[in-house]
């Protein structure tokens, strides 16, 4: 008797999306570690490891200036117009089983930091000047009820549930700042939103649904800013950290 290995399924595209920046500059914010620290994950202190982990020591050049290849993850580059289209396209299980309605933190991961690259490379083209050096909050937390609030009302942003991607929007937050921008994208799961007063910033939410350890969900908050003084994240730290523990429990803060 004979066994068939599983067949192999094609790449699936996690995120596809076309940044308004030359595909070489795009090229280089993902081979050049101090740019990678701009968009990619969050200020923590294994940041730097990380990076140079997993894109320089881990980072195969199938076709450089085009295609990279970090161990499954693969990064797909191609000119569209005066921009870059990006494709991030990840391994599907064997035959017989499926993604479909699946929530992956690695998939969500690369949504939040691909969002992230396209938006600081294009807030250096709107600019026409190189932006600040990053700083980020990271809040991630579990909802006590099931019944507990969504990311954008725990945020104090209800008001932009119904906003569409372009559009632009002004809404007073949970800490009491006003915040206005453009809603840069959605996805099931997450919203991020440009903050104009953050350098400009951005603002991701992204939630979680129900699992074996957080039955009721939760998610978490990411907060970019460009320019910003240890004085304004400290405040911005403190606002935050503050109105996310009344809506959520086992609350994670970074840095």
């Amino acid at each position: 008797m004979t066994t068939s290995e599983p067949t192999p399924q094609p790449p699936r595209v996690v995120v596809d999306v076309t940044i308004a920046a030359p595909i070489e500059q795009v090229w280089q914010a993902l081979r050049d570690p101090a740019l990678l620290a701009q968009w990619f994950g969050w200020d923590y202190d294994k940041l730097a490891d990380e990076i140079d982990g997993y894109f320089v020591a881990g980072g195969v050049e199938v076709e450089p200036g085009r295609r990279l290849d970090l161990g499954g993850d693969v990064f797909e580059l191609e000119v569209a117009g005066s921009g870059t289209r990006v494709r991030l396209v990840r391994a599907e299980p064997p035959a017989g089983d499926t993604w479909d309605g699946v929530y992956d933190d690695v998939d969500e991961g690369w949504r939040t930091f691909l969002a992230q690259l396209a938006f600081w490379l294009e807030a250096q083209q709107g600019a026409g000047r190189t932006t600040s050096p990053r700083r980020t909050i990271y809040l991630a937390g579990h909802r006590a009820e099931a019944d507990g609030p969504t990311l954008t009302a725990a945020a104090g942003l209800a008001a932009i549930a119904s906003a569409a991607v372009g559009d632009r929007y002004e809404a007073t937050a949970v800490t009491g700042e006003t915040l206005a921008g453009t809603i840069r994208y959605r996805t099931e799961h997450q919203v991020g939103l440009s903050v104009d007063a953050w350098g400009p910033g951005m603002l991701v939410l992204a939630g979680r649904p129900g699992s074996p350890k957080s039955p009721h969900g939760g998610g978490f908050a990411l907060l970019t800013l460009f320019g910003a003084d240890a004085e304004a994240v400290g405040r911005l730290t403190a606002a935050w950290a503050a109105a996310w523990r009344t809506a959520f429990v086992r609350v994670t803060l970074l840095p």
